[in-house]
C-alpha cells in the first residue's frame, strides 16, 4: 500500500491544480471552433490528425473525453493536462440595417472576435486488469462574439457568450484483450450573456436608429448527461463508438434594461427582473478507427454525427414584471425570441502519424465539418458556416513516463451571409430592425499537452 499511496496524492494534487486553473481560464469559451457552437478542443494528442480516430485509438488520458472505454487500455495511472489557444479571424463587409442607426453613427463591429486560452485536466487510474476509472474537465460548448457599442446591427446582437464546462467521472470495463466499454457520468455547467441595442419605435412596426436602451440577459445552470462507448482494438486495427446524450438546461437569471440618454428622455429608466431561457445541447454519435500498416505509420479515420436540430430557438422568458417607466412587460412575456431551426450535421476526417523515431512522433490530418446554420437563418450571434481543417502536430517523448503533444490547425477561409430580421413569438414573419452582412472567417489553433504515466 505504502508504494503506491503518495503517487495517488499527487496525481490527486496535479489533477485539482488542473482543475484550479481550467476554472480560472474558462471564463472566456472562445469564437466556437466546430459546427454550431461546439468546441472540439479537449486533446492536442487527437488535434494532430484533425481529431480523426480519437474514439478508437487512446494516446493519454484525454481519450475519456471522447471515449470512456478508450481508458482501459491505457496501461499504467496517466494525467494530461493541456489547453489550446483559438485565435480566430474575422471580416465584415457589405453590412447593412433598418433602421440604419444614426445616435450614435454605426460602424462595422469589428473587431467581434478575440483569441481564448480552452484549458483541459484528466486522470486515468487502472484499478484491476479490466477496470479503470478516470475523471476529466473540458470545455464540449462555447462561443464567443463581441461587436463594439457602435456595430450597424446592434439592434440585433451585440455581446453573445457561452461557456459549458463538463466534470465527466468516467468508468471502463476491459471484457477481453480487444474489447472494452465504458460510461463517463457528466455534471455540466453552463453559463451564458446576451446583448443588444434598442431602438427608438416609431410606430406601424417600424422603428427610429436612435438607441434608447441596452439589453443584457444573463443565466447559469447545472444539469448532467452520459457518455456511452465500446472500442475494440487487436493491437493492428481498433474501432471504436462513442455516444453523447444531449443536456437540457434551464438556464435562470436576470434580463437588465440600461436607458441611454435618449430612452431617459423618453422617460425610461434602469429595471432588472428574473427570467430564463431553455437551452438544449445536442446529442452525438461519433464512429472511428485506426490501423497500423507498420510499427511506424498509423492511419485513422473518423465520422461524427450531431443532432443539432434540437436547437430550435432562443426564447428568453420573464418570471417577473419588468418595470422600467415608459414601457414594460409582465411576467411571461416572451421579452427576446430568435428562430434558429438548425439541422442535424455530419462531420468527417483523416489523418496518420509516424514514429520518425524513438523520441518523436509527427501527426496531420484533414477534417470537414458541415454547418447546422442556413442562409435563411443564420445569425449575427452565430455567423457560422460550413468548416475545412487542417491540422499538424507532433508527440515528443524524452522518457518513458513523459510526453508532450503538440498540434496547430487552420481554418480555411469561408464566407458566410447574414440576412436576420426581428422576430415576435408566435409571427413566422421577421420585420424591423433588420440587419445582413458578409463575413469572411477563419481561425488559427495552437495545442499543447503534458502527459505523465506512473
Amino acid at each position: 500500500m505504502s508504494s503506491f499511496h503518495p503517487r495517488i496524492l499527487s496525481s490527486r494534487k496535479t489533477l485539482a491544480s488542473a482543475i484550479a486553473l481550467l476554472g480560472g481560464a474558462c471564463s472566456f469559451s472562445g469564437f466556437s471552433q466546430a459546427a454550431g457552437f461546439a468546441l472540439n478542443e479537449s486533446s492536442a494528442s487527437a488535434a494532430g490528425t484533425a481529431f480523426a480516430g480519437r474514439v478508437a485509438a487512446p494516446q493519454d488520458a484525454a481519450a475519456l473525453a471522447a471515449n470512456p472505454a478508450a481508458i482501459s487500455f491505457l496501461n499504467a495511472e496517466t494525467w494530461t493536462v493541456g489547453g489550446a489557444l483559438i485565435a480566430p479571424v474575422g471580416s465584415l463587409k457589405n453590412t447593412k440595417a433598418t433602421p440604419m442607426p444614426v445616435l450614435p453613427p454605426a460602424d462595422d463591429g469589428e473587431p467581434f472576435v478575440s483569441p481564448v486560452f480552452v484549458p483541459s485536466a484528466y486522470l486515468v487510474k487502472p484499478l484491476t486488469e479490466q477496470w479503470a476509472l478516470g475523471f476529466g474537465v473540458y470545455v464540449p460548448f462555447g462561443l464567443e462574439t463581441d461587436y463594439n457599442t457602435d456595430f450597424v446591427g446592434r439592434y440585433l446582437a451585440l455581446k453573445s457568450h457561452v461557456q459549458n464546462v463538463n466534470y465527466q467521472p468516467t468508468l471502463s470495463y476491459k471484457f477481453s484483450d480487444t474489447m472494452s466499454f465504458g460510461i463517463g457520468f457528466i455534471a455540466s455547467h453552463i453559463e451564458g450573456t446576451l446583448s443588444q441595442m434598442k431602438a427608438t419605435p416609431a410606430g406601424g412596426g417600424n422603428y427610429l436608429g436612435i438607441d434608447v436602451a441596452k439589453s443584457t440577459v444573463k443565466g447559469s445552470a447545472w444539469q448532467v448527461a452520459a457518455k456511452i462507448g465500446a472500442l475494440w482494438d487487436d493491437g493492428v486495427t481498433s474501432l471504436g463508438i462513442a455516444w453523447t446524450s444531449n443536456t437540457d438546461f434551464n438556464m435562470k437569471g436576470t434580463v437588465k434594461l440600461e436607458p441611454t440618454a435618449a430612452g431617459e428622455a423618453g422617460k425610461i429608466v434602469q429595471s432588472k427582473a428574473d427570467g430564463h431561457l431553455k437551452l438544449k445541447t445536442p446529442q452525438s454519435v461519433e464512429f472511428g478507427g485506426s490501423h497500423k500498416f507498420s510499427d511506424s505509420f498509423t492511419v485513422m479515420a473518423g465520422a461524427m454525427w450531431t443532432g443539432w436540430k434540437s436547437f430550435k430557438e432562443i426564447k428568453i422568458v420573464l418570471d417577473e414584471d419588468l418595470n422600467a417607466g415608459a414601457v414594460s412587460y409582465p411576467s411571461g412575456s416572451v421579452i427576446s425570441y430568435v428562430p434558429e431551426k438548425w439541422k442535424n450535421v455530419w462531420a468527417f476526417s483523416l489523418g496518420g502519424q509516424y514514429q520518425i523515431c524513438k523520441e518523436w512522433l509527427l501527426r496531420a490530418g484533414y477534417a470537414y465539418d458541415e454547418s447546422p446554420t442556413s442562409d435563411k437563418y443564420r445569425t449575427a450571434r452565430i455567423p457560422d458556416g460550413d468548416r475545412n481543417w487542417v491540422t499538424v502536430g507532433a508527440r515528443y517523448q524524452p522518457a518513458q513516463e513523459w510526453d508532450l503533444d503538440l498540434a496547430y490547425g487552420y481554418m480555411i477561409p469561408k464566407t458566410n451571409k447574414v440576412n436576420e430580421s426581428t422576430h415576435t413569438y408566435g409571427e413566422s414573419k421577421g420585420g424591423e430592425p433588420t440587419y445582413s452582412g458578409k463575413y469572411k472567417m477563419s481561425a488559427h489553433i495552437a495545442m499543447a499537452a503534458l502527459s505523465y504515466r506512473y
